[in-house]
């Protein structure tokens, strides 16, 4: 059975101005940090490196979790327009920044799993109805057996069973294979878990505007069902009900492909979105 909890950002991991000149090394000039740390880092790693705690808490410098720094860059995905693709940018963006410190027994998973796989969900929102940004989007990080909890600020910890979750990895980063990401995400309605399993289960054939030209499917249906059938899910009547769903709708499109019809997948959000529809709609004849 999986468990989880959310730890709200807080104020005590703020890097702090002790002294002054705390940032600058010899000579009145900052220290220069070596080229390993030109990307996100782990703090311990820095000061194994001789990095002191002065430099780490330079102006130059910003701490998205405890013993992580990043060089400060413009949000993820503000020139996006497609707020869901905007809000996938986010999620991937947190877990780069968090993996520095990633526990070697943790994973990432639930929404922030899907984002890393490239997958769809529904559109966030923040507590005043407003589109989440990406502070607003909560980092989903997982234990398996007696592995010690994920606690950080601004991270949603879970803990599940070895024998219910497979892991992954993809670009680097540690995450729940396809098939255990879709099973943990059963309280989701039951339109966007067919649109996962249709996208996870996907045959990526030749056709107009079509992506990523035969690329094998990232799971199949017996997977789903094989991992659905490990062990007690959260929202495991939705999921039985929506895995017997999109695999219809997996025979369904293919047989329409395999025939020469180009199939454009329309979900009720897109429908509020026409702009959005009619470029998909000329992307796939070309246009």
């Amino acid at each position: 059975m999986e468990h989880s909890a959310r730890f709200e950002p807080g104020c005590g991991d703020r890097p702090r101005r002790g002294r002054r000149g705390w940032e600058r090394g010899g000579m009145g000039r900052r220290q220069q940090l070596p080229t390993r740390f030109e990307v996100d880092f782990a703090v311990r790693t820095a000061r194994l490196h001789g990095v002191s705690r002065g430099r780490l808490r330079g102006s130059d410098l910003e701490a998205p979790f405890h013993g992580v720094r990043v060089h400060p860059r413009p949000a993820p995905g503000l020139d996006i327009a497609d707020p869901y693709e905007r809000q996938r940018h986010a999620r991937v963006a947190r877990a780069q920044s968090y993996a520095p410190i990633l526990h070697t027994g943790h994973f990432f998973s639930h929404e922030t799993a899907v984002s890393i796989w490239g997958g769809p969900l529904p559109l966030a929102f923040d507590d005043h109805g407003g589109i989440a940004t990406a502070d607003d989007l909560a980092l989903h990080v997982s234990a398996s057996g007696g592995i010690p909890f994920p606690r950080a600020r601004g991270v949603t910890g879970h803990r599940t069973l070895s024998s219910l979750t497979s892991i992954r990895y993809r670009d680097g980063l540690r995450v729940t294979s396809p098939a255990a990401t879709w099973v943990s995400l059963g309280t989701l309605p039951l339109v966007d878990l067919v649109a996962l399993g249709d996208y996870f289960c996907r045959r990526w054939r030749p056709g107009v505007g079509r992506p990523d030209l035969g690329r094998q499917p990232w799971a199949t249906v017996d997977e789903l069902r094989e991992m659905l059938a490990a062990g007690r899910r959260r929202g495991a009547a939705r999921l039985r009900e929506a895995v017997e769903l999109w695999a219809r709708d997996v025979e369904r499109v293919a047989a329409l492909r395999a025939a020469g019809w180009t199939v454009i997948e329309v979900t009720a959000p897109l429908l509020h979105r026409p702009e959005e529809l009619i470029r998909r709609v000329a992307s796939a004849l070309g246009r």
